[in-house]
């Protein structure tokens, strides 16, 4: 009983500030919106964008998700509304690449 123990807990507080501090951002497609965020998006952190109706907030993540996957990323999109659309992503991927 008196071994120590080589499990290290740690806090999700903790683990969101290395997951954040050690990952460079990656840039979103807006020089502006990277402005904000100090950089883009940082990449093993969960970013909520919430908003009103029709204030842009699906097609940021389209945009991010397009360029975070023309530069070779994978990405994650949780979208609660259904509203997601490959086919939307495909039209904005292919608008970037031109």
């Amino acid at each position: 009983m008196g071994e120590k123990s080589s499990v290290q807990f740690k806090t999700a507080r903790e683990l969101h500030e290395f997951e954040c501090s050690s990952s460079s951002a990656l840039p979103s497609g807006c020089l502006a919106l990277d402005d904000l965020l100090g950089g883009g998006f940082l990449p093993g952190c969960v970013t909520e964008i919430c908003g009103e109706a029709g204030c842009g907030k699906s097609q940021i993540c389209m945009q991010f998700a397009a360029v975070t996957i023309a530069n070779g990323h994978r990405v994650i999109c949780v979208e609660t509304e259904r509203g997601f659309s490959v086919k939307r992503l495909r039209q904005v991927r292919s608008f970037r690449l031109r």
